[in-house]
């Protein structure tokens, strides 16, 4: 979206596919996971509002693939397609008890119980936040290979949605790797202690991050002699304001003809 109002500004024909009905991408999970976040929400609607007045083409319940974008003869393509969720390939991952935390943010999926999350970062710990605030869990189990819990994220952003969870039975359990999806919970590594453990769980939550999708990158690089990357399509993670930037910049200086 950005890219897009400040291309279109610049006085470019602009077209933005977006796949999903409305506009704003996981801007729409980061605004989903609690009441006192609502506030992301207003970040959509100002870019929406910027490409508008820009006279940006917006074409929302529209997936776009190069084929359907070389029909508009593009002199460049901007991908900011996102990437794709971390599901790693191990035994039971497949299981019908193994839900992805965006399913969980946006409402597309239901668990209760005995919950197990695997991903300590914020993703993880804010899914684990709205299971609680929507009474969806009896207890959650967060597990992470990292030695510390909440050490690579903004002090003040750990302090904070912990902070909104204390007295709930909650558990953040480190040094432990995931092995295996099991009829009972999970199989995974204590990496602190060396031997493999059994954890219980009803469903199980993978909050592992993205990764780069490069054969959707592939495919467009190999359709148009100009592919700009953006956020996470290309890098990992992709934050909201350092992708905003990254846009900015590159529709910025975009030259045509260079």
């Amino acid at each position: 979206m950005e890219a897009a109002a400040v291309l279109g500004k610049r006085g470019f024909d602009v077209t933005l596919y977006e796949k999903e009905d409305k506009l704003g991408g996981e801007l729409n999970l980061a605004s989903a996971t609690a009441p006192y976040k609502e506030k992301v929400a207003w970040l959509t609607t100002t870019l929406k509002g910027e490409m508008e007045e820009a006279g940006v083409r917006i074409l929302t319940g529209t997936a776009a693939s190069p084929e359907t974008v070389k029909a508009l003869d593009p002199v460049a393509v901007f991908l900011a397609a996102g990437g794709k969720p971390i599901v790693p390939n191990l035994p039971g991952i497949d299981k019908d008890k193994v839900v992805l935390a965006a399913d969980i943010i946006s409402g597309r999926k239901k668990v209760c119980g005995n919950i197990l999350i695997v991903g300590a970062g914020l993703t993880g710990l804010e899914t684990a936040e709205k299971l609680f605030r929507d009474n969806s869990a009896d207890q959650i189990t967060v597990i992470d290979m990292v030695e510390k819990i909440g050490a690579a994220m903004y002090p003040s952003i750990f302090i904070d949605v912990t902070h909104q969870m204390e007295g709930k039975p909650l558990k953040l359990v480190p040094n432990m790797k995931l092995k295996a999806i099991t009829e009972t919970g999970i199989l995974a590594d204590d990496l602190a202690e060396n031997k493999e453990v059994a954890l219980s769980a009803d469903y199980v939550i993978l909050a592992m991050g993205t990764t780069v999708d490069r054969e959707m990158i592939q495919k467009y690089e190999a359709a148009f002699d100009r592919v700009i990357c953006l956020g996470q399509t290309h890098k990992n993670p992709g934050r909201i304001a350092t992708s905003m930037a990254e846009a900015y910049i590159a529709a910025r200086g975009f030259d045509p003809v260079a």
